[in-house]
């Protein structure tokens, strides 16, 4: 486990270490098995998370899209038939997530990137007219965002 955790704080790569199944010497690992076992170690990440608020005609082939990149996604919307989770305050926002805003109505935008600007994402993004996105950036900046 320490070579694990070694290799990916200094190398970030995956390597293969050889051990002797000894109970003492170089690379021993404390058996009596006898011998020595070559171990590739292979860390596993959970996907990253990507919250769409917005399900519509824009958020449904995104979803689809950002599945296939890998990501682990979750979708808000106000209509249950377009939603895989029915508000954004029960999706885990403590973990690192993005999130993008796809919706209709600028009221929903507005509230969702409050709730995402209080989350660690490395990225919130709005999809949305020169107009729509004026008003909620006007509306956060008077409310001291």
């Amino acid at each position: 486990m320490e070579d694990a955790k070694k290799d990916l704080a200094e190398h970030n790569k995956c390597p293969l270490h050889q051990y002797q199944l000894t109970e003492e010497g170089q690379d021993e690992i404390g058996t009596l098995c006898g011998g020595e076992v070559t171990v590739f170690v292979l860390s596993y990440f959970s996907p990253p998370k990507l919250v769409i608020v917005g399900g519509g005609h824009i958020g449904r082939p995104f979803k689809v899209m950002g599945e296939a990149a890998g990501f682990d996604v979750a979708v808000v919307d106000v209509d249950p038939g377009h939603a895989t989770v029915p508000k954004l305050e029960q999706v885990n926002l403590a973990s690192v997530c993005y999130a993008v805003l796809i919706t209709i109505v600028h009221t929903s935008a507005d509230a969702g990137i409050r709730v995402t600007l209080k989350m660690p994402a490395p990225l919130i993004g709005m999809i949305g007219s020169f107009s729509k996105g004026k008003t909620i950036i006007g509306h956060l900046q008077s409310d001291g965002y």
